[in-house]
């Protein structure tokens, strides 16, 4: 099941399991995490895949690559509250809740903004 048929997102919601799969370690991994309701994903450098329980690094590490400038894209804390995710060479930005520091917690948070925003957009609220 593919979480984003198209441009206009269609996700089951933050329950979505579209893309965790088990990986040869056998932990639930992530083979991409899917950044915006327009498609954006962040591959993992060298084709490999995230574990959920994994911590997203802060600062100059890259957590991964853009799938679709191939820039690299790094993690800041940008407030008190906030973490931006940044890619380097197209300056795609996207805001996360500080609390929210592992691979699967950032993908189980984007997944359910990107679920409330198809809401509002649904019911005139955008």
């Amino acid at each position: 099941m593919e979480l984003i048929e198209d441009k206009n997102w269609r996700g089951k919601g933050p329950e979505s399991d579209a893309i965790p799969s088990k990986g040869k370690s056998g932990l639930h991994t992530l083979t991409e995490l899917i950044l915006t309701k327009e498609g954006d994903r962040l591959l993992e450098i060298g084709g490999g895949e995230y574990h959920r329980d994994m911590p997203v690094p802060v600062g100059g590490t890259a957590i991964g690559q853009h799938k679709y400038c191939g820039g690299l894209v790094r993690m800041y804390q940008t407030s008190q509250d906030w973490h931006t995710i940044h890619c380097q060479r197209c300056s795609l930005r996207v805001q996360v809740p500080v609390s929210q520091n592992t691979y699967g917690l950032v993908q189980g948070w984007l997944e359910a903004w990107m679920w409330a925003e198809s809401v509002k957009v649904k019911w005139g609220q955008a």
